[in-house]
């Protein structure tokens, strides 16, 4: 045992068996093992070094990742691209091959080149300046471009520029590949051709205008959507919103050349032949010779300056089955009021036959017209006119369209209408404007062709043109000339490494590389050289530098070492031998005596070193077991090196005010707290506890309540513990005290200070979870910049889905209800990210498992089938905890009589049968993992009184806490919440190591290697994941009080998957309530769109420890076999799909438990107030355990991020923030 170093032996009847493990039984034999091992690591150490391993290895390496690359570029040569999985592309793993490739390549070259610069001053004599110049080049490219210019062409310089060239390596390894596109046939494409289209009139109407009704919908669609069109018709994109629908599957298809009936248009001008005539000063009038005129009178110009003539023939334009014609008039008027002229125009919709060379582009439909005809004219060539082309139709100008579409195409002649407007432009007030309704009619045109063409009136309507969709395949070609560099640099770098091996060799050097441990070596002997005062400026540090000459400072080997070594063996592996493995013998003898001398002070150095090394720097606490203690959750001595010992005294199970519960758990809670409180006031740890003795009134040897507590307190430390079982204590209600011996380290811990800022924002919040995420959309929209540094690699913290393997629907693997009346924040979600909501089924009957396993039913909402006696008193204990948990303050609960005792205490204090214990066992089970007696009776009714009272956060109704599931999955809030913050707000893989506050109203987050510095820091995560985290100052006292009194238990739902509801179709609604388990609560978690019939099975606290000890297909047998007596049902088996489940006492970003941390007895009382939501300086904080209303769910996670926003948006609008 070290001098100095306390130990402290357990007394325990239980060990007195055991015996003393031989390797404990003595430190020296250890300390000699240790040696040798360690001897032996470092010789292996070194041999790699002067043989230079390491660097043909690493080139080695090096070259089989080039290997890799050509193999790769081979194998897929002329192929198509591979599909890997996670998006992984070919350029993507040549690219991360070559890249270590390189990496491996330049820690070789970066060997060499230091090892060339001690070689070069040492044979050169050079100034020892010139070792920062190779050292340099080693680094990087930069110093290898500038040892390049200051230093005289060496072999050395090949690998300066082996460092630079490889800059290039990636670009030409990307060169290498070359993607060509080729396309393949993998599905047959469709378009519509229009073969007749038949006349809907009826007989006694021929002569009237077309009714509505007459119209089908689809052209009468066609016909408005060609005439409000505002695109741009030359644009393949926008023409084709005007375009029929082709089938093409791929995006990308072509068509055979094929002929279709078809809608055109035409425009004139017929200015020329305006006729124009005044009757007086004032008026003018235009006609045109089909008898269409027009008046203008300044005086009472109305600024619609077109008129049409729909109802006269067409002057310049036939057809041969006209549809729509339109003639317009537009005169002008100075701003003088003078009249300025007019100009005149006539458009037509007509019936023609179009021959089409279609594709699809891209999703766009291209359509090129290769030749047309005029219906009821001469047929071109290539056209032949038949019957296979066939229209029917009764239509003439005046008949178009439906009395409301007549009307906007204004047939009477009057001015312009609405359409017109569309179509000529509207109201066009300026002189010199031309009429053009041109794009219009065109837009009508093909619009109305899309639209006859896909309407289909009989079989002989309609003809299905077929075509080819195609894919196009990526195929990889190789340029194989790119392969080049990387060869070359493998080479010469193969060459270099040689070189340096045997100018090594040659010139007897030390082999040192890049270690900087020679120059720290020999600083002392290199500051013999310089004058007093020594530089202290790096300018004059190189003057000297320029001066000095390492061979003054370098020892060499005598040169007689063949013979005092013996067969020309290496010093290093001599002096290993003698030191390592003999310890104490007779020194290597040399014949001179300076060869004497000389391994004499270097053997002597290092058996001083290598006794130094053996006493490593200890734990303040270690402990010593005998061979039957390793198991136990206590040591049986240890030992606690030297430092500051604190000696606890006893510390009872009362309060801070002085009052003591009767029950002896609680009295256990209140102890620990007590000694907890000490702990941390003293600046230490639960792990710093040397010892500690338990004193016990009347111990019950049978009966080892104290255990599970301790150990719990514990944590895995595994101090000496020693118990003590006494008649009574000081206080006669005092039943249980507790001391300790704890040891401080003799220099206390200081962090290190974080590095520089990489990114500074106003806000940093820990934490992507709903909380988080919901703070950084309220940061964010007051203006502020924050991010959100999430340690996994997703959002959503403890809402977390998961798709079945089927593919029917999402499972939740952890939380999973809202509702829409009082959780008014997550419906709101839900509605904004349109989740779909499932009321929880309570159709059916409940099922409640005694303590014998036997199973009873009832309907959901009342008790139990107990007898009339039981129910009461479950009754009464139901009404009085609704009763207490509505007394409580929401926000600030405060009763001592409740937070001094366990809530199993409250319960049988308040006269609560088993059956009334078990019932609320299966409370504290479902709602938080825990177990009655490990928590305090006001932190679980004031969690009840978050969610509205016992009864509403346990109900499966309206307003209940498990009232509406949601069938994509609760984290697709989370998902939403993420998607709509800026790009780089969320910052996923970024656990959080360190938090640093100073006195410039700055805070520091430290995040896998990135720091960030922030006015505000918004903390999200559970309070027991702030034990990860290095905070500095560390938190206050209360603080740490509340992080290190949070405990979790064990918490998992076990998703059943069945192949059919078996349960609703017994007539279950599937809750169950169980005393026993494995399962304590079981809820349907169906969801029939999905065909998902799926039975979530809460197993939690001691029966879910025991089932967790299972391997996994035992856990599903003894869950199956649960549920088959539950519901009554046989070989369960072969309904069975599969079980998913998710252990959250193993997840350490989630506070290793689910849904929500717990206290024990003391702690709100100690805390009081808001302490657990007050800030520390610059620190908020916020998640479920610190909400008000609905602590615990999904609600009060958002509703405590909305807070802890609020807090800090508040404070520095108002210019708020804390010094320290």
């Amino acid at each position: 045992m070290k001098v100095g170093a306390t130990a402290h032996i357990s007394q325990s009847n239980h060990l007195t068996d055991g015996l003393i493990d031989s390797t404990n039984a003595s430190f020296e034999s250890s300390k000699l093992s240790g040696r040798t091992n360690l001897g032996r690591a470092l010789r292996l150490k070194q041999w790699a070094t002067d043989y230079w391993i390491w660097e043909f290895t690493s080139w080695f390496i090096s070259t089989l990742l080039l290997v890799g690359v050509v193999l790769t570029l081979s194998l897929h040569q002329n192929q198509p691209l591979p599909e890997w999985p996670f998006g992984i592309t070919i350029n993507a793993l040549i690219s991360f091959l070559s890249s270590l490739s390189t990496s491996a390549l330049v820690g070789v070259v970066a060997s060499a080149i230091g090892q060339g610069g001690w070689a070069a001053v040492a044979s050169a004599k050079l100034p020892l300046l010139q070792l920062e110049v190779y050292d340099g080049a080693s680094r990087g490219p930069m110093g290898s471009f500038l040892f390049l210019l200051t230093t005289r062409l060496s072999f050395v310089s090949v690998g300066s520029l082996i460092v630079i060239a490889s800059l290039a390596t990636a670009p030409f390894i990307q060169q290498i590949t070359n993607i060509q596109l080729t396309n393949d046939v993998v599905d047959i494409a469709t378009i519509l051709a229009l073969r007749n289209y038949p006349n809907l009139e009826f007989d006694n109407e021929i002569h009237n205008p077309l009714y509505y009704s007459h119209i089908p919908n689809l052209v009468t669609s066609g016909f408005y959507q060609g005439l409000y069109f505002s695109g741009n018709l030359t644009d393949p994109f926008s023409r084709s919103s005007l375009q029929q629908r082709p089938t093409c599957s791929t995006g990308n298809c072509t068509y055979s050349e094929f002929d279709s009936l078809a809608v055109c248009s035409a425009c004139a001008n017929i200015t020329n032949q305006l006729l124009t005539s005044r009757d007086n000063s004032s008026v003018a009038q235009w006609s045109l010779p089909n008898g269409f005129a027009v008046n203008m009178d300044p005086t009472s110009y109305d600024r619609k300056v077109v008129s049409t003539g729909g109802k006269y023939d067409p002057l310049t334009l036939q057809a041969g089955l006209p549809i729509v014609n339109i003639t317009a008039i537009q005169p002008c008027q100075n701003s003088d009021g003078t009249i300025c002229g007019a100009v005149a125009q006539e458009c037509m919709l007509y019936w023609c036959l179009n021959r089409y060379a279609s594709s699809v582009v891209q999703g766009v439909l291209y359509e090129e017209v290769t030749d047309t005809v005029k219906y009821g004219y001469t047929i071109n060539a290539d056209l032949v006119e038949n019957d296979t082309y066939v229209f029917q139709t009764n239509y003439t100008s005046s008949q178009a369209a439906e009395p409301e579409t007549y009307s906007k195409l204004n047939y009477g002649g009057g001015t312009s209408t609405d359409a017109l407007e569309a179509a000529a432009g509207s109201y066009l007030t300026f002189p010199g404007i031309p009429l053009n309704m041109s794009p219009v009619f065109e837009a009508m045109a093909v619009s109305l062709t899309a639209a006859v063409r896909s309407y289909r009136y009989d079989e002989t309507t309609l003809q299905l043109v077929k075509g080819q969709a195609f894919k196009g395949v990526p195929l990889l070609r190789v340029r194989w000339g790119w392969i080049a560099l990387p060869v070359v640099l493998q080479v010469t770098s193969l060459l270099l490494l040689c070189y340096m091996v045997l100018q090594t060799s040659r010139q007897r050097l030390p082999v040192w590389k890049l270690s900087v441990l020679a120059a720290v070596f020999f600083g002392t002997r290199i500051r013999e050289h310089v004058a007093d005062p020594v530089p202290d400026r790096l300018i004059d540090m190189k003057i000297v530098a320029r001066i000095l000459r390492v061979p003054q400072i370098v020892d060499t080997l005598p040169e007689e070492r063949d013979v005092c070594l013996g067969g020309g063996r290496d010093l290093a592996m001599v002096l290993d031998e003698y030191v390592m493995e003999t310890v104490i013998g007779e020194m290597p003898r040399c014949k001179s005596d300076e060869s004497n001398t000389f391994l004499a002070r270097k053997t002597t150095y290092l058996h001083n070193l290598l006794l130094e090394s053996s006493e490593m720097t200890p734990k303040i606490i270690e402990t010593i077991d005998l061979s039957n203690t390793t198991a136990a959750y206590y040591a049986p001595a240890t030992v606690a090196n030297p430092g500051k010992l604190i000696h606890v005294a006893g510390q009872p199970g009362v309060t801070k005010d002085g009052l003591v519960p009767e029950d002896y758990e609680s009295q256990i809670h209140l102890a620990l707290l007590n000694l907890r409180k000490i702990i941390i006031t003293a600046g230490a740890s639960i792990k710093d506890i040397a010892k500690l003795t338990l004193l016990i009134v009347d111990y019950p040897s049978t009966n080892r309540k104290h255990a599970r507590h301790i150990q719990r307190f514990l944590a895995g430390h595994r101090p000496a513990i020693t118990l003590i079982p006494v008649p009574h204590l000081a206080a006669p209600s005092w039943k249980f005290e507790i001391d300790a011996v704890i040891a401080l380290p003799s220099t206390p811990a200081v962090p290190a200070p974080l590095a520089t800022a990489n990114e500074v924002v106003d806000v940093v919040i820990i934490g992507a979870g709903l909380a988080g995420l919901s703070a950084a959309h309220d940061v964010i929209k007051s203006g502020l910049t924050c991010v959100v540094l999430e340690a996994r690699d997703r959002v959503g913290g403890k809402t977390w889905s998961q798709p079945l393997e089927d593919g029917k629907g999402t499972v939740d693997l952890g939380a999973a209800w809202i509702n829409d009346t009082n959780q008014s924040k997550m419906y709101a979600l839900a509605k904004r990210y349109g989740a779909e909501l499932i009321v929880q089924n309570t159709e059916g009957n409940c099922v409640l498992q005694n303590f014998d396993g036997k199973c009873t039913t009832f309907p959901y909402g009342e008790l139990p089938n107990f007898d009339s006696a039981t129910r009461k008193r479950l009754a009464e204990v139901r009404d009085m905890c609704e009763a207490d948990c509505q007394a409580l303050d929401t926000w600030k609960p405060k009763d001592t009589t409740l937070d001094y005792q366990t809530f199993e205490s409250y319960l049988r204090s308040r006269g609560a049968d088993d059956v009334a214990v078990a019932t609320a066992t299966v409370w504290t089970r479902a709602m938080l993992g825990q177990e009655p007696r490990d928590i305090s009776a006001l932190y679980f009714l004031n969690y009840c009184k978050s969610g509205g009272g016992l009864l509403q956060m346990r109900s499966d109704r309206k307003d209940g806490g498990q009232y509406l599931r949601v069938r994509q999955g609760t984290q697709v809030f989370a998902a939403g919440l993420a998607s709509s913050l800026v790009e780089g707000v969320v910052r996923l893989n970024s656990p959080v190591q360190a938090v640093a506050q100073d006195a410039s109203h700055s805070v520091k987050v430290q995040a896998s290697g990135h720091v960030y510095a922030a006015r505000k820091v918004i903390t999200t995560v559970p309070g027991p994941v702030l034990k990860t985290i290095a905070f500095n100052p560390p938190l206050p006292p209360n603080k740490r009080v509340w992080v290190e009194s949070l405990t979790s238990s064990y918490y998992t739902k076990a998703m059943m998957e069945f192949k059919s509801p078996f349960w609703a179709e017994k007539g279950f609604c599937g809750l169950v309530q169980s005393f026993i388990g494995p399962a304590s609560v079981i809820r349907d978690s169906c969801s029939p769109s999905d065909k998902k019939y799926v039975l979530t099975c809460f197993m939690t606290g001691d029966p879910g420890i025991e089932w967790a000890g299972l391997s996994t297909p035992e856990r599903e047998r003894n869950l199956l076999a649960q549920l088959e007596q539950l519901y009554g049902v046989q070989d369960l088996q072969k309904e069975f799909k599969q079980m998913i489940s998710y252990e959250w006492v193993r997840d350490e970003f989630s506070g290793w438990g689910c849904p929500c941390a717990s206290l024990t007895p003391g702690v709100l009382d100690t805390l009081g107030g808001d302490g657990l939501r007050e800030p520390c300086g610059n620190l908020h904080f916020a998640g479920t355990e610190t909400a008000g209303e609905w602590k615990g769910y999904m609600e009060g996670a958002v509703r405590s991020g909305a807070r802890a926003a609020a807090e800090v948006v508040r404070d520095l609008r108002a210019g708020s923030v804390s010094r320290l």
